[in-house]
């Protein structure tokens, strides 16, 4: 159960990472246009598009989230041994921080707390 939930909590934390790392080259390749767009709504006072630049506001720091937690995830996840039920405090932290971000981020990472489910499971059962 153990190289289990450590498998499936690398899988979803690297899913993380590189979900992370898209939202992030997204958002920086697009950088010009986010300003410009941010201008035009600003000056327009369309609270429509600027809705939509406060939710990519979030889904750029989701990016950085999902980034810094999924390594952190990966570590701790090697480290189950030493680091036992803490491991799974940080499986359920990085998808619920990012989810409360950016909703759509739990598509990749739901295997994080299946992960922590399954830690909590076999700590119980002993």
């Amino acid at each position: 159960m153990k190289i289990a939930s450590m498998i499936i909590g690398i899988l979803g934390a690297v899913l993380g990472i590189i979900l992370g790392i898209t939202w992030m080259s997204d958002y920086f390749s697009m950088q010009q246009q986010i300003n410009a767009a941010g201008a035009i709504a600003k000056s327009l006072s369309n609270s429509l598009l600027q809705a939509q630049m406060a939710e990519l506001s979030k889904l750029y720091i989701a990016s950085f989230v999902l980034t810094i937690g999924g390594v952190i995830a990966v570590v701790a996840t090697i480290m189950i041994n030493k680091l036992k039920e803490k491991t799974a405090y940080v499986l359920i932290a990085v998808p619920v921080i990012a989810a409360i971000l950016a909703p759509k981020s739990l598509v990749f990472t739901f295997l994080m707390p299946v992960a922590a489910i399954m830690i909590f499971v076999k700590r119980k059962s002993l």
